[in-house]
């Protein structure tokens, strides 16, 4: 068993790469808490670590993506495999809704509110702008012209 916990750790984020046959072969534990047990560590240490494989693993994924021919889907499938594993065995929601977004069942939906806050006035002076336009083009177009007030009939104090 390693001593130091730089040498754990490093056996942790090896150890989360594998395989369960290359576990049982190299004589490791076969599940985490075994794993937590034999390395004697808790479990925010491996909560950690775990993460720590996942930002290596999705950083050489993510270097690949731009060399097709070296695109890996077992890898792909090994990220998201171990996202579902931290999602539902350390209730981490961060992990759960990147692994749900990346099957594509959970899509974040974005809504913008515009609020429009026009005073009386300012609405009679669009109302104004938008008669005179219309006056305008009808003289120009050749249309007749209808009497349209200079003034709205009400304003606001």
């Amino acid at each position: 068993m390693p001593g130091a916990l730089v040498e754990k750790r490093k056996m942790a984020v090896e150890w989360f790469g594998m395989t369960p046959e290359e576990r049982l072969r190299a004589g490791l534990p076969p599940d985490q808490t075994a794993l937590r047990r034999y390395l004697k560590v808790g479990s925010t240490a491996m909560k950690e670590w775990q993460a720590l494989f996942l930002e290596r693993k999705n950083r050489e994924i993510i270097g690949r993506t731009f060399e097709p021919e070296e695109e890996s889907p077992d890898e792909v499938q090994a990220v998201l495999e171990a996202l579902r594993k931290m999602a539902i065995d350390g209730k981490n929601a961060f992990a759960a809704k990147t692994f749900l977004q990346a099957k594509g069942v959970f899509v974040e939906k974005t809504e913008s509110k515009v609020i429009h806050e026009l005073s009386a006035d300012e609405i009679a002076r669009r109302n104004l702008e938008a008669d005179r336009e219309l006056r305008e083009w009808r003289r120009t177009s050749g249309q007749g012209m209808e009497k349209v007030p200079k003034e709205p009939p009400l304003l606001s104090q």
